[in-house]
């Protein structure tokens, strides 16, 4: 960490991807477990294991789809409910900071 302040963030790690991950990191987190609960329910990891192919390619293959759902229902998340609650969050704290910095009127 102290050498990344002093050199600067190598482009491998500061790109737009691992900067999106970051943001929707928390709907990530939120969403991962009720992903793998309704793929599970709807049968897909079972689909997954008639397929004739090795156990590794299975679990790949298996990894690749949650991966992929997860974060795609996670944007959907951050764009429609955590994004606009930020904003709304933003406004508030400054129509409190301006209300508050107005002189008192007697």
């Amino acid at each position: 960490m102290i050498s990344a302040s002093i050199i600067g963030m190598p482009a491998f790690i500061n790109n737009r991807l691992t900067r999106f991950l970051g943001k929707a990191s928390y709907s990530i987190y939120l969403m991962h477990g009720i992903v793998l609960y309704l793929m599970k329910a709807m049968g897909m990891y079972q689909w997954i294991g008639t397929l004739t192919v090795s156990g590794p390619m299975k679990f790949l293959i298996s990894f690749t789809i949650t991966a992929s759902v997860t974060v795609g229902v996670s944007w959907l998340s951050y764009k429609f409910i955590e994004k606009p609650g930020i904003d709304l969050g933003k406004r508030f704290i400054a129509k409190k900071a301006a209300f508050a910095l107005q002189p008192e009127k007697l």
